[in-house]
């Protein structure tokens, strides 16, 4: 039992944690294509799963402001490098896998890999669970603990608490609203120009793009996580005015205990 509670408060090893950023891309054929929100469906015939780009940081080295270069431990995973979508969503699972397992061998169960981006806990992750599960029928049994073997920080709703709200209502932000709050009025395009690009087999550009919006996500993580500190230090800044205004005023119940001696 002693073993258990000092193992528990053993500091975590933050080094061999990984986080997860990617980003995946659809091909939406123009019969299946809506004027607005998420196009592709999975589960539609002709809808496709392009690929994507996946980032596998160390959180003390590379998630650090001055951290390292991401582009030379970007992963692509892309259509046309396989010859079906069955074997692109298997690089991909063995991919996760590798690294969770990694995580396993340091941290054991105490900590998870982490998967984070930019809008991902209602389109990226379903799609993939979702496909994992449609064509990785030999590991279906085992599928469901996989998926929640991982944790997930989506940067739509860390980010919410910086902005302004004049009511009660919370809601997620848009890639575009995260990115213009954090990295001084930056844009990331619109998935569908991807349509076009893979229509006249422009793979380069895809991939470019994809990684430069890995590479943005990854900024405002870092910027995020700036914010969060410095409101910390506000916080703590507060704490001590009010501890130090306290100790300057008149110990109130001790005047009343004087008074009360008088009568």
């Amino acid at each position: 039992m002693a073993a258990e509670k000092e193992k528990n408060h053993k500091a975590i090893q933050t080094d061999k944690a990984r986080v997860i950023f990617f980003d995946l891309e659809y091909y939406v054929p123009k019969k299946n294509r809506k004027p607005h929100g998420l196009n592709y469906n999975p589960a539609v015939a002709g809808n496709m799963l392009l690929g994507g780009v996946f980032y596998s940081a160390n959180p003390v080295s590379d998630l650090a402001p001055s951290g390292h270069s991401q582009m030379k431990k970007m992963k692509s995973f892309w259509l046309w490098q396989h010859k079906t979508e069955q074997q692109l969503l298997r690089a991909i699972y063995e991919y996760l896998k590798q690294i969770k397992g990694e995580v396993f061998k340091h941290l054991g169960d105490r900590v998870s890999p982490v998967m984070c981006g930019i809008g991902i806990s209602n389109s990226d992750l379903p799609v993939l669970n979702h496909l994992f599960n449609k064509h990785l029928t030999d590991t279906s049994d085992k599928l469901f603990e996989f998926q929640n073997s991982f944790r997930v920080i989506d940067l739509s709703q860390l980010a919410i608490a910086a902005f302004n709200h004049n009511g009660p209502f919370l809601y997620p932000k848009t890639k575009n609203e995260v990115t213009s709050k954090f990295l001084s009025g930056k844009r990331m395009e619109d998935g569908r120009s991807v349509w076009e690009l893979y229509e006249r087999e422009e793979f380069g550009k895809i991939e470019a793009r994809v990684i430069e919006e890995i590479s943005l996500t990854i900024s405002c993580y870092k910027a995020i996580k700036e914010n969060f500190d410095l409101f910390k230090q506000l916080e703590l800044k507060h704490k001590k005015e009010l501890k130090k205004s306290d100790a300057s005023r008149p110990n109130s119940i001790n005047n009343l205990s004087s008074k009360a001696d008088i009568l």
